[in-house]
């Protein structure tokens, strides 16, 4: 049995051996240089986002400025057109009695 073990394994190294660990090395080294540039893209497409955010953060805020200067323009005419409402209510009744 132990003859039959030494058999299976042996120590030496066959050409086919050395492309294969050639190739080995050479598939990981295209393997990280990839990996680093997909990284280094992945970081400018991060920096891109954060950039849009800033920026939607900031039409945002200008939109809800906007809104808040529309509400209160419309609390405005709706104080007028009540006033202008109980005026011209006023004037009817005035008118109803004068002609009376």
């Amino acid at each position: 049995m132990a003859d039959q073990r030494k058999s299976m394994f042996q120590a030496s190294f066959s050409l086919g051996n050395l492309v294969v660990l050639g190739t080995m090395i050479a598939s990981l080294a295209v393997g990280w240089s990839r990996l680093e540039t997909g990284l280094a893209h992945h970081d400018d497409r991060i920096t891109e986002t954060e950039q849009e955010l800033k920026e939607l953060r900031r039409d945002q805020r200008g939109f809800e400025t906007s809104v808040a200067g529309l509400r209160s323009d419309m609390k405005h005419l709706l104080t007028e057109m009540a006033r202008t409402r109980e005026t011209i209510e006023r004037l009817e009744r005035e008118r109803r009695l004068g002609s009376k």
